[in-house]
């Protein structure tokens, strides 16, 4: 399923990952191209790629581009600059508090988010959290997505990056 988002990277695909019957956490996997040298510049070409502009609200929302969307924000609020790097516990932390609103996954659940999540985020050698723009920088269907967490990996040895979204809608 690769695809050219209009960025310079290769989407090659995603994994939705339901936690319950409202939260969810989505992987989407991209190749780098031989151009970048630097997380900031993988940053830049994700933020232009039409696959990153997904709103989430429904479970074919990756097929299709929102152009003015991303999650609860308004692309035109999320820069490189809205990145922090964090450290891969922190990563995990963030996605981990996501499962564990409301007493926690299921034990299945809790397995899955441990071997098809968590341990892409542990194995990546950089990771950047998407912070909150405000409230000016929410869209006007904002609402139908709470405890939005957003990590992006970048491994520039393997030409990899890894867009990890979640939410409960």
């Amino acid at each position: 399923m690769q695809s050219d988002g209009g960025s310079g990277l290769v989407y090659e695909g995603y994994e939705h990952v339901r936690l319950d019957g409202y939260r969810f956490i989505i992987l989407k996997w991209f190749r780098l191209p031989d151009s970048v040298t630097t997380p900031a510049h993988a940053l830049e070409l994700l933020l232009r790629d039409a696959h990153y502009r997904d709103d989430y609200d429904t479970p074919d929302s990756q097929d299709w581009d929102t152009r003015t969307r991303h999650g609860p924000f308004r692309v035109d609020a999320i820069t490189v600059q809205s990145f922090e790097p964090v450290s891969a516990a922190a990563a995990s932390r963030a996605l981990q508090d996501l499962a564990d609103l409301h007493g926690g996954p299921s034990p299945e659940v809790a397995e899955r988010l441990e071997d098809r999540v968590l341990r892409v985020v542990a194995d990546a050698p950089s990771h950047w959290r998407l912070r909150d723009p405000g409230p000016a920088g929410r869209h006007d269907f904002s609402h139908i997505l709470n405890d939005f967490v957003e990590i992006v990996t970048v491994d520039l040895d393997e030409r990899v990056l890894v867009l990890v979204v979640g939410a409960e809608d």
